[in-house]
């Protein structure tokens, strides 16, 4: 799901840079200075182009995460319905309520982690950790 544009782009952009790194040589090849060069030259490319790609990965993460939330969402209505109506029937109407929305609440806070966990394990699994 590359766009080829920016393929290119960032292609044309490096060979590019390359070019003008070569000219400045005027014939003297001293290679670990072109190559320093080099990497300072094209690194902000390389970072725009990583940071691109972090955002794609992220932004697939959470979609990804996000399509059984309805269906988490209705279950969990149905469940909570289905218990404050045992616990209405054994409990007081207060106790009954106050267990259910503990419940809810417990519910409700680590559904809530685990999607704010979503954007750490996206980032454990960059290679250099170069998105930052």
């Amino acid at each position: 799901m590359i766009d080829e544009t920016d393929e290119e782009a960032a292609r044309d952009d490096v060979a590019r840079i390359l070019d003008s790194l070569a000219r400045a040589d005027a014939g003297a090849v001293d290679s670990s200075s072109w190559s320093r060069r080099s990497l300072t030259a094209a690194r902000p490319c390389l970072a725009a182009h990583a940071r691109r790609d972090y955002r794609r990965r992220l932004s697939f993460a959470l979609v990804a995460a996000l399509v059984p939330l309805p269906i988490i969402a209705v279950y969990d209505r149905a469940v909570l319905g289905w218990l404050y109506g045992i616990a209405d029937a054994v409990l007081p109407t207060p106790l009954a309520t106050l267990a259910v929305g503990g419940y809810a609440a417990t519910t409700s806070l680590l559904l809530a982690l685990t999607y704010a966990a979503i954007p750490v394990l996206v980032d454990r699994t960059q290679p250099w950790g170069v998105a930052r």
